[in-house]
């Protein structure tokens, strides 16, 4: 086969995997992305919170700070870093299986928690919090 020839049934080759993604894309169901884009948008707290960087994440560790005011909470991490969340009107507070309050939310320092959030422009926006009991 000569040179010409082998290129252009690589270069044929090349298009037709290039068109069957394109139409795989085009067909295939949102991405989690764009669906959490969307998700916060609509949410009158995630508004204030700006542009949505990636789909929600669970990290769980040890509640280090709180600051009920400010509405924020920081996990320490199983490494030791620290992660600080903004908790909302819509953030959902669980202590071993009960609803509680940003008020209540003061008195968990230093226990095991999970929280599930949305990372923002403007930070980390807790959607969930589960604390264990």
């Amino acid at each position: 086969m000569s040179k010409i020839a082998t290129l252009t049934a690589l270069f044929s080759s090349f298009v037709l995997t290039l068109a069957a993604c394109s139409f795989a894309a085009t067909t295939s169901k949102e991405s989690p992305i764009k669906a959490a884009t969307e998700m916060s948008t609509n949410s009158s707290s995630a508004k204030s919170m700006h542009d949505v960087l990636a789909s929600s994440e669970d990290l769980s560790g040890t509640i280090s700070f709180i600051a009920p005011s400010d509405k924020e909470v920081t996990l320490m991490g199983a490494n030791g870093t620290p992660y600080d969340f903004r908790i909302t009107s819509t953030t959902e507070i669980d202590m071993a299986g009960r609803k509680i309050n940003e008020t209540e939310l003061a008195n968990e320092n230093h226990k095991q928690a999970t929280v599930r959030f949305l990372p923002t422009s403007q930070g980390n926006l807790a959607e969930s919090l589960k604390i264990a009991g």
